[in-house]
């Protein structure tokens, strides 16, 4: 398992709406530490790429 730190507005995207979404269905709101994300590490890591890499253009 990956530990990513990213942007906190990264979350308003779509992408990260719905991965967040799936995250409060399959673990709920209480819990500590930090956030389980339920999908593939590489599907994760092409968000994330997508995103920083519109970050670097502007």
């Amino acid at each position: 398992m990956q530990r990513f730190v990213i942007p906190t507005k990264y979350l308003q995207y779509p992408e990260f709406k719905v991965l967040m979404e799936e995250v409060a269905d399959e673990f709920g709101y209480e819990h500590e530490g930090g956030i389980h994300i339920p999908c593939e590490e590489s599907v994760f890591e092409e968000i994330l790429i997508r995103y920083m890499s519109c970050d670097k253009k502007k």
